[in-house]
């Protein structure tokens, strides 16, 4: 009888009705930002990740995707500098953005989907048609820490997960040596704006939790949203002392400088804005993002860092590419 059952088992496996690694397969259970519970069977071997890419280098796993976003292989500085120099890397693209293409998802047969949890209709489209899918949209530092430790046990590269936190805590421990012991009321003033000069950071997201990390004081962080527009006559009550443009707005801090109403805003009239590196937070580089704000909030702090020096051993040690390489495709 167990030799007929053996038979049975092996035939049907034959025949594709079955598959033994899945059988046999470990799995994992995500609560997504959605709330949505997802089962994942691992090993994972084929998967689509529009919204983290940074960590297909930092983790090496260019043989286990099948699918990114456009904009990860023409806008993400790290990944084309990769595709660059092994044009066999490249994938095809499926989504633009943060947008999943659910058409080219499907068309190459991913095991998992990680995306970004704005568009929930895609999360649900895919989850109906029974593709594990986990919505990600990293608002804290330990959520960040949560998804880079999650790709790791993924794909069965735990340690190299382990290796990317620790270098990714060595520069916040860095950073948090040097800052001044200020606190409360005394914190400088740090605003930082996104897609135009009037919308702001509000109390949610990571950026808060960086500059309040950073002995910094959002002026909007009695604000419980991720990014609020405001009059510019709030900004000009507010009176930051320091000001973070997105990397990618279509204004700089040029745009400030050219008005003459803004000279009322300590971070105009004393030079102090600055355009934040096109960099995702959603990436190992949120530790160097922080570094990078921690030496214009507190310049005197790290007058002796070389920003440059301490991106390249970063780069190197996370991505296994040097800052040169990454520069040359910067958008």
């Amino acid at each position: 009888m167990k030799a007929r059952r053996w038979c049975l088992w092996a035939w049907t496996c034959i025949m594709g009705l079955l598959t033994p690694n899945v059988l046999w397969a470990d799995s994992v259970t995500v609560t997504d930002k959605l709330g949505r519970t997802v089962h994942v069977p691992l090993p994972v071997e084929r998967a689509a990740l529009v919204a983290t890419e940074e960590i297909i280098p930092a983790l090496d796993l260019w043989d286990r995707v099948v699918g990114v976003s456009k904009w990860a292989q023409e806008g993400c500085d790290v990944v084309k500098a990769w595709v660059t120099r092994s044009p066999h890397l490249r994938k095809p693209a499926v989504g633009q953005g943060m947008d999943v293409n659910v058409e080219a998802v499907l068309s190459v047969r991913p095991q998992l989907v990680v995306t970004w949890a704005v568009f929930p209709s895609s999360v649900r489209f895919l989850e109906e048609r029974g593709i594990p899918t986990i919505a990600i949209q990293p608002d804290s530092i330990e959520e960040l820490r949560d998804t880079i430790r999650l790709h790791g046990k993924f794909f069965g590269k735990e340690k190299r997960a382990d290796e990317v936190l620790a270098e990714m805590d060595r520069v916040f421990a860095m950073v948090e040596s040097r800052l001044p012991q200020v606190f409360g009321t005394d914190c400088p003033t740090v605003l930082v704006t996104w897609m135009r000069p009037t919308s702001v950071n509000g109390k949610q997201g990571m950026m808060q939790e960086i500059v309040t990390r950073l002995r910094g004081r959002n002026p909007a962080e009695d604000m419980d949203v991720r990014v609020v527009d405001v009059p510019s006559e709030r900004i000009f009550e507010w009176l930051p002392q320091v000001i973070f443009t997105w990397g990618y707005a279509g204004y700089g801090p040029e745009w400030f400088l050219e008005r003459p109403q803004w000279h009322a805003v300590p971070a105009v009239r004393n030079g102090r804005v600055h355009r934040l590196p096109t960099w995702s937070t959603a990436s190992p580089r949120a530790a160097l993002i922080a570094l990078f704000m921690a030496m214009r909030i507190h310049p005197k702090a790290f007058a002796d860092v070389d920003f440059d020096a301490e991106v390249d051993a970063f780069y190197r040690k996370v991505f296994g590419i040097s800052l040169q390489e990454v520069k040359t495709h910067a958008p």
